[in-house]
């Protein structure tokens, strides 16, 4: 793997385990990065759920803040249940997104991604082992 390159990856016993309603975020810190910069430039999705998706990136594990001048959002990425594909059309759903551009800092300096999840379905994603969620960043560290 390029030294250039971190990958960070969810864990499906672990992260976004909760259930969504339509329009719901659930939060988690990829931890371990290694780093306190950089420029995502893929975002891979597993799902077990055919749902609408995004992710939104922040800059603090405060989140979402609605105080306008503490909130600090890097980017977001959309995924609809179009972009789902599945094999054979079993097992999961898998979405892909390349090619993107999404600079962030982590302004709390704890080498951590600050991810929310949001469900856009009015489906609601399921909680535990049959609405498992894997999130997958490829980032560029930051020169």
């Amino acid at each position: 793997m390029r030294q250039d390159v971190v990958i960070v990856r969810s864990l499906k016993g672990t992260h976004f385990t909760g259930s969504l309603a339509q329009h719901a975020m659930e939060t988690e810190n990829f931890t371990g990065l290694g780093i306190d910069d950089g420029v995502i430039t893929s975002i891979i999705v597993q799902s077990d759920q055919n749902l609408a998706w995004d992710l939104y990136i922040w800059g603090t594990d405060g989140f979402d803040d609605t105080d306008l001048d503490a909130d600090k959002l890097f980017g977001f990425v959309t995924f609809a249940t179009t972009d789902g594909l599945r094999i054979a059309g079993a097992n999961q759903y898998y979405y892909t997104k390349h090619d993107l551009y999404i600079p962030f800092i982590d302004l709390d300096h704890s080498e951590e991604l600050h991810v929310g999840l949001v469900n856009r379905s009015a489906t609601a994603k399921n909680a535990g082992a049959t609405g498992e969620v894997v999130v997958e960043f490829v980032i560029e560290r930051g020169k």
